[in-house]
């Protein structure tokens, strides 16, 4: 295959201008039918006579093209082997060129805060649990872009987020020896999605909540400031101010004035 036509080769121009032929034919045939139907409705033999040679034409013509259609659909194939490599080249380019934050390696990607599977063999991507069978990469891209702008712009309930943090801290805290140490977020977030019910909160999306909260709140609740703090240990990334991201392993509260 010739790399400069990527993966949008491997879809195949054929088969789309097939099925598009196909949906013009329908409309005739659509129309066709609904004038010798008015025709027998009214009991208008004449117009059902003249109807009926088109309708039967058009009728065969789209008969035609969809047996055109099938055979165009039993010679499709999803990349394979070193196919796969441009696919996820192309996949990988327009995703950037649209400006997503993609980051991974095929299968599995993460435009934050969303992870992004494909399952090529099973001819599907996975979103978490939903499934899209979108496949080619640029309409693939277009609706990841549209459900990522949706998640951007998405409600944020940041005086409950706090309180969540702060009540699990608190929680955490409590049952530990030391008090008012560095609680892991990991630890935080596990309780997180066991209270909330919530087994399909992603590591992406507590991290995104983070970011959401860094980035609209001065981090006090109640008199008490929220510090995070960055760690070699497993933590979460979450974006910075600067186009990087950070990395938070723990998170400490304590009262306003204690720790300033």
């Amino acid at each position: 295959m010739d790399e400069s036509l990527g993966a949008a080769a491997l879809i195949g121009k054929e088969q789309v201008e097939g099925w598009r032929s196909l949906a013009a034919q329908t409309k005739r045939l659509r129309r066709s039918a609904a004038a010798a139907v008015q025709a027998g409705e009214r009991w208008d033999l004449q117009r059902l006579r003249s109807a009926l040679p088109a309708l039967q034409k058009e009728a065969e013509a789209a008969a035609g093209l969809s047996r055109s259609a099938a055979e165009l659909v039993s010679r499709f194939h999803v990349p394979e082997g070193e196919e796969i490599v441009l696919y996820a080249r192309e996949f990988e380019r327009l995703a950037r060129q649209k400006g997503l934050p993609i980051q991974g390696t095929f299968p599995e990607y993460v435009i934050f805060p969303m992870e992004v599977r494909f399952d090529l063999p099973g001819e599907q991507v996975f979103l978490k649990r939903r499934r899209l069978t979108i496949l080619e990469p640029a309409a693939l891209v277009q609706e990841l872009s549209r459900r990522h702008q949706a998640i951007l712009g998405s409600n944020f309930n940041e005086r409950r987020f706090l309180q969540a943090l702060v009540k699990l801290y608190d929680l955490l805290d409590k049952a530990s020896e030391k008090k008012g140490r560095e609680i892991p977020l990991k630890r935080i977030y596990e309780l997180l999605t066991v209270r909330r019910g919530a087994a399909d909160y992603s590591p992406a999306e507590f991290a995104f909540d983070i970011y959401r909260l860094r980035r609209s709140s001065d981090l006090v609740f109640e008199g008490r400031r929220l510090d995070f703090h960055h760690g070699r240990q497993t933590g979460f990334d979450v974006p910075n101010a600067q186009g990087g991201t950070d990395k938070f392993y723990g998170l400490k509260i304590w009262e306003v004035g204690e720790g300033d």
